[in-house]
């Protein structure tokens, strides 16, 4: 299995490019980026300062013919706001929506070749809201997602706060993070998001943001994709400017999955399933009573071949996408012990991580197989 191109996700907090007289070297920076069009997807700037279409650079409109340009301002009371989307003309704009002024924007997009839709999100976080107020502004993305049962789902942002410890380099959620975290993690799991970069690096530590104290560092800027993309991410990278103390974070999505021929292969692990045995017997005595058509025994074998490769396919995929919500929630129990602080750490919250640690290892063994000659 392959990924054929490849699409690109950026997402950059650029930190205002409102005053005039100092934005020249981040604009060039943002036409830089923008040169490689035939892999650029989305670029999602946020903390553009900027309040409205008079402060725009008038240098973006040399691209309007290849990128759609989607503004939501900052407000003359959070002038520390706004979002600029520039989307591939590739894709369609179905719907757009600013859902909170200068913080949270939701576009449906369709690609005009395949059809495929997808529903592309930037939330900024504000650093200075409060639990209720976290919860209000992430509950915007989660009533949007589950409403409309939306598939192909991407968050890009800097979100001002990090859901695991490893991600501040302090080792330990502060008090912002802690607002956030129920609602977001609760936002994860009815909407089955992942952290893309977690995907490839379940355990790598990389910051985002240097704050000007030189002290503290974190991975504020992250991009979210549905699960059902999972697969196709190939790769995430960061990149290091001099015009931000935020780094550029692009990730990389395979628009196609190549996958060869093959040869099929049963899986051996369902000769001790029953149900999947009742369900092989019932389809061999349904084969029994073919056996008169075919004029040969080998004849009648490659028949029955057929069934149960079509049989075990069905059954398997339908235990594997249970197997796989089981991993899931797994995972999502560990990282949530894996957060805890080391004075809530405690013998039982110990042994529960050890043997899920164990399931989920079990779950993951290698599936032995067959050839059906």
């Amino acid at each position: 299995m392959m990924g054929v191109g490849g699409e690109e996700y950026i997402q950059w907090n650029l930190r205002g490019i409102a005053d005039k007289a100092r934005r020249k070297a981040k604009i060039q920076k943002i036409e830089n980026i923008l040169e490689k069009v035939s892999r650029i997807k989305i670029l999602n700037l946020q903390e553009t300062h900027l309040i409205s279409d008079a402060d725009v650079p008038p240098s973006f409109k040399k691209v309007k013919h290849i990128f759609h340009i989607i503004h939501s301002f900052a407000s003359m009371n959070d002038r520390g706001a706004g979002i600029c989307i520039f989307v591939n003309k590739t894709e369609n704009i179905m719907i757009q929506e600013e859902l909170l002024e200068g913080r949270l924007v939701y576009l449906r997009l369709q690609n005009k070749a395949s059809e495929e839709t997808k529903n592309i999100f930037s939330f900024y976080g504000k650093s200075r809201n409060n639990s209720i107020e976290w919860a209000n502004h992430i509950n915007l993305i989660k009533s949007k997602i589950t409403k409309n049962n939306l598939e192909n789902v991407f968050i890009l942002g800097d979100f001002n706060f990090v859901t695991m410890r490893i991600d501040r380099n302090s080792h330990t959620l502060n008090g912002i993070d802690n607002a956030a975290l129920k609602s977001w993690q609760d936002l994860e799991d009815e909407c089955s998001l992942l952290d893309s970069f977690r995907i490839t690096s379940p355990k790598r530590i990389i910051y985002t943001y240097s704050h000007t104290d030189r002290k503290s560092k974190s991975r504020l800027d992250r991009i979210y994709i549905g699960a059902d993309l999972a697969t196709k991410v190939e790769a995430t990278n960061f990149d290091t400017s001099c015009f931000s103390d935020h780094k550029i974070v692009r990730v990389r999505i395979a628009n196609k999955v190549e996958r060869g021929n093959g040869s099929w292969m049963f899986n051996n692990t369902l000769i001790n399933d029953n149900e999947f045995l009742d369900l092989l017997r019932n389809e061999v005595r349904l084969s029994a009573e073919f056996r008169n058509t075919f004029d040969l025994k080998r004849e009648l074998w490659d028949y029955q071949k057929m069934n149960i490769q079509s049989v075990a396919r069905m059954y398997s995929t339908k235990k594997a996408q249970s197997k796989r919500n089981e991993i899931y929630q797994i995972k999502n129990e560990i990282e949530q012990l894996e957060r805890l602080h080391s004075v809530y750490i405690t013998e039982d919250s110990k042994l529960r991580l050890n043997q899920l640690q164990e399931k989920m290892a079990n779950l993951k063994k290698k599936i032995q197989g067959m050839k059906l000659r």
